[in-house]
C-alpha cells in the first residue's frame, strides 16, 4: 500500500468507524476500485473479524461539483439502508460522515462479494443459474422499492415526465452539439408525453445491468442510488430495457438476460402495476438520456484527457441506432 494521502485517508476512515463504536485495527490493504466514474470508491482489508474485515468507502471526489441530476451521498446512504429494510439486497451502511470525520461527503458500507461487470454477468458459465433467476429477482426488487410509502422517504426530487424531458432538453441545449437523431427524438417524445402518474413512488433512477451485483446464486446487491427521485415507477423498468444495457444481447430487453413479458408477469406477481405504454416511453427517453450523456462525456474527455469518459463518449452512435429503432412504426 502506498503512503501519504492514501494512508491518511485510511486513518480517517478507521477513526470514523471508531467514533461510532466500531474499532478496527490492523489495516492490511487499501485500494481504489475501478468503475463508478462519478464517485471515489475504496476497498479496505483489515485484520478485524467479519463483517469489518472488508469495508468499502464511498465519497465525493474532491474539488468536483456534483453531476446534474444526482443526489447527495448522505441521501444515497439513507436510501441504501431503507432498501435493505424492505428486503432489497445490498451493503449494510456502517457510517455516514459528518464534519468531525474530515472526509468530506460520503459513507462507509459493508463489503458484498459478487460480479458487477455486465459482460461477465451475461456470459460466464458459472453464472448461468443466476442469469435464470435475475428477471424474477429484478421484478421483485423493483416491486418492493416502488411500494415504499412516499412519506417514508427522505427528501428527494419529485419529477414528472414533463420535468424529466425538459431537464434533459435543457442539458442537451447547453452542450451546443446538435445531433439530428436527438432533435427528432425530443420531438417524438414530446408528442407522446404521458401525464404524471397517479401512483408516484421511489424511483432508483439507474437500475440496470452495471449497477447490479450478481453472485452464483443470483442478485447479491443493488448499487448506486445517485439518480434516485420520486416519480413514475415505470421509469425504472424502461431504463432497464435501454439497448445500451443489453451489452450485445439485443434480443433480451431486460438487461440482456430476460424478456419483457416474463418480467411484466413477475412484477405483477410481486404486487406491482405494470403499464406497457409508459415503459415504452421511458425506454426511448432512457436511450436519449444516455445518448446526451455520451456527448457530454466526450466533451469532458476533450478537456481532461480522461480515458474512461472518452470510452463512453464514443458510444453516441449506438444510442442513435436504438432511438431510430424505437421511433420506427412496427406492425
Amino acid at each position: 500500500m502506498s503512503s501519504g494521502s492514501t494512508r491518511d485517508l485510511a486513518d480517517l476512515t478507521l477513526a470514523a468507524l471508531g467514533r461510532r463504536g466500531m474499532r478496527v485495527d490492523g489495516l492490511l490493504e487499501m485500494r481504489r476500485l475501478t468503475g463508478g466514474a462519478m464517485q471515489e470508491t475504496w476497498l479496505l482489508h483489515t485484520s478485524a473479524p467479519a463483517p469489518l474485515d472488508r469495508i468499502v468507502l464511498r465519497r465525493a471526489p474532491q474539488r468536483q461539483a456534483p453531476r446534474l441530476g444526482t443526489i447527495s451521498l448522505s441521501l444515497q446512504a439513507r436510501l441504501t439502508a431503507l432498501a435493505e429494510k424492505v428486503g432489497v439486497p445490498g451493503p449494510a451502511v456502517l457510517a455516514v460522515f459528518d464534519d468531525t470525520d474530515g472526509l468530506g461527503e460520503g459513507f462507509i458500507m459493508g463489503f458484498v462479494a459478487g460480479e458487477t461487470v455486465p459482460q461477465r454477468i451475461l456470459r460466464q458459465p458459472q453464472l448461468e443459474f443466476a442469469r435464470n433467476r435475475l428477471t424474477d429477482q429484478c421484478a421483485d426488487v423493483l416491486a418492493r422499492l416502488h411500494a415504499i410509502p412516499t412519506e417514508a422517504l427522505p427528501p428527494l426530487p419529485q419529477l414528472s415526465p414533463a420535468d424529466r424531458l425538459e431537464a434533459l432538453h435543457e442539458q442537451y441545449r447547453q452542450l451546443a452539439r446538435p445531433r439530428p437523431v436527438f432533435e427528432l427524438a425530443f420531438a417524438w417524445l414530446q408528442r407522446r408525453l404521458p401525464p404524471p402518474t397517479p401512483r408516484p413512488g421511489l424511483v432508483h433512477g439507474d437500475f440496470r445491468n452495471g449497477n447490479l451485483m450478481v453472485d452464483e446464486t443470483g442478485l447479491a446487491a443493488v448499487l448506486d442510488w445517485e439518480r434516485a427521485f420520486v416519480g413514475d415507477p415505470m421509469f425504472d423498468i424502461g431504463w432497464l430495457c435501454v439497448g445500451s444495457w443489453r451489452f450485445g444481447l439485443i434480443d433480451n430487453p431486460i438487461g440482456g438476460f430476460g424478456d419483457l413479458e416474463s418480467f411484466a408477469a413477475a412484477y405483477r406477481a410481486h404486487g406491482g402495476e405494470f403499464e406497457i405504454d409508459r415503459v415504452r416511453f421511458w425506454e426511448a427517453f432512457g436511450s436519449l438520456d444516455w445518448g446526451v450523456t455520451t456527448v457530454e462525456l466526450a466533451r469532458e474527455a476533450e478537456e481532461t484527457g480522461a480515458l474512461e469518459t472518452a470510452a463512453i463518449g464514443r458510444r453516441t452512435s449506438e444510442t442513435e441506432i436504438d432511438l431510430l429503432r424505437l421511433m420506427t412504426p412496427h406492425d
